[in-house]
């Protein structure tokens, strides 16, 4: 049996770990399926509403990579309609990162119709080099001018991925392998809520090169830091602090750097608070988890003393100097501006 047309708005997600043991994030992505489905079948012409999250995330199943390398391998995508705000077409639903509808038409090849709240813009689904969506030609006009600015290195290459030390931040578990005071051969364990506690280092066995070293932690999920919304101000990412040699974390957190002074680690705290960098992680952050990939469009910087970036400014004239090294436009600056607030 073969259709002309589907049309529908398939169940998102089925959730899989529902005790209090569990990860009660840990779900099953539904609407990928339905969607390779609908096209797999030989439909014609195809409108499927879903979440936006799959644009750029990375789902524990890897269902949304999978779907992103299909429609790559049958682009036939000619309009794509996304609502940042879910709500301006669910009112009384959360869907973090939004939702959307595409058409695809099996017979169309081009150039895709990227319909937002704001403006509509013809461009190819998938730019140049990059295996993501980017739905808003604003955001792609500024991650191109970073990525082709000399030597691009990624932040996410000195961050660590999950839980980098092994060490589980529940509090049944610290209080099993982890004391509040200090003691011979301990080394300090950043915790959830900037809690301090000790554990024995022979415990350690991940990562164990960076416990000697400069670094900074920063959250892994901050829910009240919010996503990339046309009106509205958010943070994207919570409070970083300085880790100093001989202290880890939990797996609450994420440590990003492995340095000799703490000159460079003071100055990637502060550079973890500029609305550029917030932003350029805004670009993949879909939800409330910040996870390692986040920071996959962050250029590396300078933190020495030697650096091109004067590190002793402010922090807004940090984000200047960083918007003019990088040739940002007033519109492209404005835009940054408009969107990210300033740290508390």
């Amino acid at each position: 049996m073969k259709f002309d047309f589907c049309v529908g708005n398939p169940p998102y997600q089925e959730q899989i770990a529902n005790d209090e043991d569990s990860n009660s994030s840990l779900s099953k992505q539904l609407f990928p399926l339905f969607v390779q489905g609908a096209i797999e079948m030989g439909a014609k012409h195809v409108a499927l509403i879903t979440p936006s999250r799959w644009f750029v995330a990375d789902a524990q199943d890897k269902s949304f990579v999978k779907l992103r390398e299909f429609i790559k391998s049958n682009n036939h995508i000619k309009a794509l309609h996304n609502f940042r705000d879910a709500k301006e077409v669910f009112p009384n639903t959360e869907i973090a990162g939004g939702v959307s509808y595409f058409l695809y038409d099996a017979q169309y090849t081009g150039k895709v119709k990227f319909v937002g709240s704001k403006k509509t813009e013809y461009r190819n689904l998938f730019e140049e080099g990059l295996d993501i969506i980017i739905s808003d030609g604003d955001y792609y006009s500024i991650l191109s001018k970073v990525q082709h600015y000399g030597s691009f290195k990624s932040l996410m290459d000195l961050a660590t991925g999950r839980n980098a030390f092994g060490v589980v931040g529940k509090k049944s578990e610290l209080e099993k392998t982890t004391k509040t005071k200090p003691f011979t051969g301990s080394v300090e364990v950043f915790c959830a809520y900037e809690e301090k506690r000790y554990i024995d280092r022979s415990l350690i066995k991940k990562n164990v090169e960076i416990i000697d070293k400069w670094k900074i932690f920063t959250s892994k999920g901050n829910g009240g830091a919010g996503i990339l919304t046309e009106g509205k101000k958010v943070a994207i990412l919570g409070k970083s602090f300085v880790g100093q040699p001989n202290s880890i974390c939990t797996d609450s957190l994420i440590p990003i750097g492995c340095f000799d002074s703490e000159t460079e680690a003071i100055n990637l705290q502060k550079y973890m608070t500029t609305k550029f960098l917030r932003f350029m992680v805004g670009i993949l952050k879909s939800s409330q988890n910040i996870y390692q990939v986040v920071y996959r469009f962050v250029p590396v910087l300078d933190f020495t003393n030697e650096s091109d970036i004067d590190w002793d400014k402010s922090i807004s004239e940090i984000d200047k100097q960083i918007y003019a090294k990088f040739g940002l436009s007033d519109d492209e600056v404005q835009l940054i501006e408009s969107l990210v607030k300033e740290m508390e």
